[in-house]
């Protein structure tokens, strides 16, 4: 059985062709894959975008990441290949005039858009066989590649871009969501409700609270199930407890049934009171179980020799694949063997996070790998990357590489400000 916890911390409060026009802002770089003619397509053009959604040879993917059409950027250069069916993007000055001068298969089309000089890599592949570039800002993706497709050659990082999407809510509008949600619990008398001791457990019947939940419940079970990241994570909530006490831990998540496909959700409605450490610590809860679903997993729970086979990850009963999310944080955290030792109490932790803050998100994020990942991936949803030390940016821009982490955070900040 898995128990992930939270208490109440110190964790921060809330405070085809288009080339370049010189626009000064932020725009997304849409990604296409075409099963016919086996290569991807990216255009920062809504037009271009929209006609290709009614082109069955394409599928869309959604937002790579955000491209910045300013002069004072990295210029990224466009080619078309009429041989190849193909385009080609370069941010490099001598490769452009290379490909110019030498590649007849190569047609130059100018400038397409801008990038950063530092902040999150793109990594470029080519594939002799497709006769085709391929682009991503996903560390997973890239390391699957690698390891696993013999059609594509890693070409390193091609450039950088500050933003993963353009298209993530402003936390401007996330406050105001908050906010706004603040004023339905601002009125609820929870002086009543059972402690901690006699806490209220209700099973989930088609997707709501079983038969004698209460309206608040039924209301609080709403904003929990609204902020699941797939509707498959959703399903997998079979039971959710609430009580009311102040002081005592915020929630936590637990694996029921011996498997790690139902949980159970408890919450301290205490937390009604503070809207943004609510939402702060569903979405950690989440984190939690996110890191846990099949893709992230090698073997489960039942493998009584997985300790002496796992090359990765190890967490007491599961292995973590070499993509999954953990294993990107134990990169970390294997930096220091100091770190590893697991569950710090309070007081280290503290001691740890004063003489370590440009590590880590909170003070929090210190007491296991598991935390550090959940709270970072909340940092990235709630906080300001700013506000953060050199090596917690990094892990949170790790976690941003991840595409399903990197949308979970922009449909939380959308589903929040729509509140």
């Amino acid at each position: 059985m898995l128990i992930f916890s939270k208490p109440f911390s110190g964790f921060f409060l809330f405070a085809i062709f288009f080339l370049f026009s010189p626009v000064a802002h932020a725009q997304d770089l849409y990604r296409f894959y075409s099963p016919v003619f086996k290569g991807h397509f990216y255009t920062v053009s809504v037009t271009e975008r929209d006609r290709l959604f009614s082109d069955s040879a394409w599928r869309y993917e959604g937002v790579a990441y955000s491209v910045q059409n300013q002069e004072d950027n990295v210029p990224v250069y466009r080619f078309w290949s009429p041989q190849y069916k193909r385009h080609f993007f370069t941010s490099s000055i001598s490769e452009r005039d290379r490909v110019i001068a030498g590649d007849p298969n190569w047609i130059y089309e100018g400038r397409a858009f801008d990038v950063s000089s530092e902040g999150f890599p793109v990594y470029r592949f080519w594939s002799s066989q497709f006769r085709s570039h391929f682009y991503t800002t996903s560390v997973s993706e890239r390391n699957s590649l690698i390891a696993g497709d013999i059609n594509w050659r890693y070409e390193g990082v091609a450039w950088r871009v500050s933003e993963l999407a353009a298209t993530d809510v402003a936390l401007d509008s996330v406050y105001a969501g908050v906010d706004r949600q603040s004023v339905i619990f601002e009125q609820v008398d929870l002086s009543d409700y059972p402690t901690e001791d006699l806490l209220l457990t209700f099973s989930v019947v088609d997707d709501d609270l079983e038969e004698g939940a209460s309206v608040l419940d039924q209301q609080v079970w709403d904003l929990v199930r609204g902020l699941a990241p797939t509707p498959e994570i959703a399903s997998q909530l079979v039971e959710f407890s609430a009580y009311y006490e102040e002081g005592a831990y915020a929630g936590y998540v637990q694996s029921l049934g011996g498997t790690l496909e139902q949980w159970r959700m408890q919450l301290n409605y205490s937390l009604l009171e503070d809207m943004n450490l609510f939402v702060q610590t569903v979405v950690h809860e989440y984190a939690h179980i996110m890191a846990v679903q099949d893709s992230q997993v090698t073997t489960i729970i039942d493998d009584r020799n997985i300790e002496n086979t796992c090359e990765t990850y190890y967490q007491p009963g599961i292995c973590y694949n070499k993509q999954s999310y953990l294993q990107a944080f134990y990169e970390f955290w294997q930096a220091d063997e100091a770190l590893l030792s697991d569950n710090r109490d309070y007081a280290a932790r503290v001691v740890y996070y004063d003489d370590h803050r440009d590590m880590f998100v909170s003070e929090y994020a210190t007491r296991n790998l598991e935390e550090d990942f959940a709270e970072t991936l909340e940092y990235s949803v709630f906080g300001d990357i700013s506000d953060l030390g050199d090596r917690a940016q990094e892990k949170v821009r790790r976690v941003l590489a991840f595409p399903k982490l990197a949308q979970y955070r922009r449909d939380v900040r959308q589903l929040i400000a729509s509140w």
